[in-house]
């Protein structure tokens, strides 16, 4: 991913979880207050995985993030789990902690569209 390809694609589609919400401001809340605590707590999972060389712990951290990014629609972060998800153990001693740093530039700016969108709310 490079810095344009960031700048010209939103950090969310906002649709996603009005569409789950079903315009329940108070759920949109608490589902984005959840997700940014829980992606958070597994991007330090993740990154310790990586470290030790535990492929077994990256795909399951991996996946769980993919999915919940899926789920509120952060559409690069959820592309960013599913490369370390398909990793093998190769691939992660050579590139996972590349990938991670993209993905933890990636979360803070998600953090900071989150965090803009329920001020709004």
């Amino acid at each position: 991913m490079t810095e344009h390809q960031e700048s010209v694609q939103p950090a969310l589609d906002f649709s996603r979880i009005q569409e789950t919400s079903e315009g329940d401001l108070d759920f949109e809340r608490e589902l984005f207050e959840i997700y940014l605590e829980d992606c958070q707590e597994r991007l330090i999972r993740l990154r310790t995985a990586i470290q030790q060389g535990n492929s077994k712990a990256v795909l399951l951290e991996a996946h769980t993030i993919k999915g919940a990014s899926a789920n509120v629609g952060t559409t690069l972060l959820q592309d960013l789990a599913f490369t370390l998800e398909q990793a093998d153990s190769t691939a992660i001693a050579e590139s996972g902690a590349e990938t991670l740093d993209q993905l933890d530039a990636e979360f803070a700016r998600v953090k900071v569209a989150i965090t803009e969108y329920l001020s709004k709310l």
